[in-house]
């Protein structure tokens, strides 16, 4: 049996959604939690952001949502055992108008659509 490589585009989710760099936090949040692959799936990991042009002028994670309301010392803690009390809502108050623009990725990695798996996971593993 012949085991054919898969390209990316064989792993593509065609999302409709995208993120604006003004959008505030909670909007984004909201949108990239909601977003739509396909009717089986709801929810992305993350999504492009586009300036007024359409161009895509960097990324937005969810991971990059977490970061801008969790203070940077708090990865050096285990989180798991900490008491929060209401410090989670609080932290999400301190930055709810925090926007986009201040939180996306600039730096974003693409392959082609033809591009193997192998290629694919090239990049996450040398830039992750």
């Amino acid at each position: 049996m012949e085991v054919t490589c898969k390209t990316a585009k064989d792993l593509l989710v065609a999302l409709q959604e995208y993120l604006k760099p003004e959008m505030p936090r909670k909007e984004a949040a909201t949108i990239i939690r909601t977003a739509n692959g396909d009717a089986e799936k709801s929810g992305a990991k993350a999504l492009p952001v586009l300036d007024e042009k359409g161009i895509m002028i960097g990324f937005l994670s969810m991971g990059d949502v977490l970061r801008a309301v969790f203070p940077s010392y708090l990865k050096l803690m285990d989180l798991g055992h900490f008491t929060w009390g209401n410090m989670v809502e609080n932290l999400a108050i301190r930055v709810a108008d925090k926007k986009v623009s201040a939180m996306m990725i600039t730096e974003v990695i693409s392959v082609s659509a033809v591009a193997s798996l192998m290629e694919c996971i090239d990049h996450l593993i040398k830039r992750t």
